[in-house]
Order: C-alpha cells, then structure tokens, then sequence
C-alpha cells in the first residue's frame, strides 16, 4: 500500500488553522483492559491543541 494514502486516512480529522481540545490518561505498564480500570489515571484537564495554517 502506498505510505501516502494511509497517512492522508489516519489524519483526516486534523485540519491546518483549526484548534483541538483533548483529555489526557495515563496508565503503567501493568494496565490491563479488562481488570485495571483502578490503574488508570484520571482525565486531564483539557489540552489545546493547534496547527497553523500556512
């Protein structure tokens, strides 16, 4: 498969001079799915993210 078509498909949502807000969790290595929901940390406050546009 062409490595351009695959990156164009996973970044569709993120558009040049647009802002985005995430929350962050973090987990140790010993995390698992199904019975570690205790492991994981709680929600960050909300992250800014931005690309400029050219």
């Amino acid at each position: 498969m062409n490595s351009e078509i695959l990156l164009e498909k996973n970044q569709l949502f993120l558009k040049k001079g647009t802002t985005y807000f995430f929350r962050i969790s973090a987990y140790n290595k010993f995390y698992h799915f199904q019975n570690g929901k205790d492991q994981v940390s709680t929600l960050s406050d909300p992250v800014e993210v931005y690309f400029l546009s050219e």
